[in-house]
């Protein structure tokens, strides 16, 4: 770095960046784009206080103190802001072996990974001014969370912000942040780059408004409301102007790249995967504006997937959905989804959803719940089947007879020919409060391998209705009424012998 070389944002956009009053603000979007060093800028904003207390995390400590890293970078720019004083010294005090780098007014920021999320518990009982989770969608929501718990000081004056850098991942967690930030495509509405809207989370769960005033009204004004600023703020090589001029042909090299690549890194897009070899697409299903009739249907089934724990500490706020998919096979032989839900519940609540869903289908919608090869989870279905029938419902019950992914092919396979349609916007998952968005379905189903990876509940209800319908007879037409005027009676011959 030159002696005279100012350090300071190079365009409007990095501007924005270091600017931003949000609580929590996420930056970036695209490869390039200097959001890492924009990051090691931010406690300069507050290293007047000497009560700053900030904490900087990449995902493990070599990601740090690589050559050219966040470490090697940090000393290098606080260096050079502080200078020396009149004995040659470093203004900065920098402690290696603690990767910590105290200022001259005595704030200090240290440097730190969370590999694994029972690593944030070494960060019990902090208390941090400023948290910097650079690359944050290598780290999952419990992590990030944990750490916005510890951002508190009743000594520090400064504005204490959580900022995440990161590049876009349509699996990240954080995408449910962003989404009013992105076009329909996927890639950033720059209008509404640093934008404030505002949340608070009531038993886990995000409560949004664009208007602080409107969460005013719920949970007060008061600085135990709870509510926070949140912003998202895009930025690509292009809005890098250093980057550029010391590489020009930077663009290019993007633009070089796989297509999925050059839409994610060079343009910000949030919302393109490459092309899996999963067993399901979703462009294989067609989405149709309404449903069909009833009358066109020859059955429709809502099948049930159950589970009952709830997300917690404890399990990192990942476990299995309570799941079910309504499907409906018409006259034609095709098939349609008519609605999906998920939610976290516990064991008694099953039965209040099962009797929910019933009431809003009617009683000309069969259920079918599965059975667990478990003796003790067997009676408990069987339990419940008992209950839907008195409320006089028709219920029945589907064993697994084959591995989850055989019975899953058998759909995949029906929707990549054709015979598959979905009605648009049918899901709605209840414990995220996500209404009329396929989106979460169509992940869940393009992700599954029949392995232990991510969710499959959904995958598991979808196999079970669309086996349950494909195993049924469709008689002809008139048949039935054929058999009443034949005559089925059992004369023996033997009969006519006088």
């Amino acid at each position: 770095m030159e002696e005279n070389e100012v350090i300071s944002p190079k365009s409007r956009k990095q501007k924005m960046i270091l600017s931003t009053t949000a609580d929590t603000a996420i930056v970036g979007g695209a490869m390039g784009s200097g959001k890492s060093y924009m990051g090691l800028l931010f406690p300069l904003k507050f290293a007047d206080d000497p009560h700053l207390r900030g904490i900087i995390f990449r995902k493990t400590t070599g990601e740090i103190t690589a050559q050219g890293g966040l470490w090697e970078n940090a000393c290098e720019i606080y260096e050079h802001v502080f200078g020396k004083d009149e004995n040659g010294k470093s203004r900065i005090k920098i402690h290696r072996k603690d990767l910590k780098i105290t200022f001259p007014a005595g704030g200090s920021i240290k440097f730190s990974h969370m590999e694994h999320e029972q690593d944030r518990i070494r960060h019990q009982g902090a208390q941090y001014t400023f948290c910097l989770f650079d690359e944050a969608t290598h780290f999952s929501k419990i992590c990030i969370e944990y750490l916005d718990n510890r951002i508190r000081s009743a000594r520090a004056k400064h504005q204490k912000q959580m900022i995440l850098t990161c590049n876009p991942d349509p699996d990240w967690f954080g995408l449910d942040w962003i989404r009013p930030y992105l076009l329909p495509d996927g890639t950033p509405n720059q209008e509404m780059d640093g934008v404030l809207r505002y949340y608070v989370v009531e038993n886990s769960q995000y409560i949004w408004a664009d208007k602080r005033e409107d969460l005013e009204k719920i949970y007060g004004t008061g600085a135990d409301s709870g509510i926070k600023s949140f912003t998202f703020i895009s930025a690509n090589c292009l809005d890098n102007p250093v980057l550029l001029k010391n590489d020009p042909s930077y663009v290019s090299k993007l633009k070089s790249k796989p297509f999925v690549d050059v839409q994610r890194y060079l343009y910000g897009n949030w919302l393109v995967r490459p092309d899996s070899g999963g067993f399901f697409k979703r462009n294989w299903v067609k989405e149709i504006d309404i449903a069909p009739p009833a009358t066109d249907f020859v059955r429709i089934i809502r099948a049930y997937d159950f589970a009952g724990t709830l997300p917690s500490d404890m399990n990192g706020f990942r476990c299995d959905y309570t799941a079910c998919v309504k499907m409906g096979k018409l006259k034609t032989g095709d098939y349609v989804i008519l609605d999906v839900v998920r939610t976290h519940i516990r064991y008694g609540q099953w039965f209040n959803f099962i009797m929910e869903n019933a009431q809003k289908d009617g009683r000309d919608v069969e259920i079918c719940l599965p059975v667990d090869p478990n003796p003790a989870a067997a009676g408990a279905t069987q339990d419940l089947v008992n209950k839907v029938l008195a409320q006089q419902y028709r219920c029945t019950t589907k064993r697994a007879s084959s591995a989850k992914l055989d019975r899953f092919r058998l759909f995949a396979a029906a929707s990549e020919t054709g015979l598959v349609s979905v009605v648009k916007g049918c899901a709605t998952d209840v414990w995220a409060k996500s209404y009329g968005d396929l989106e979460f379905y169509y992940n869940e189903m393009e992700a599954f391998d029949g392995g232990r990876k991510g969710h499959d509940d959904c995958c598991d209800c979808t196999s079970d209705a669309f086996n349950y319908l494909a195993q049924m007879t469709i008689l002809p037409t008139g048949f039935l009424s054929g058999m009443k005027s034949f005559d089925t009676s059992n004369k023996s011959p033997l009969l006519n012998i006088k």
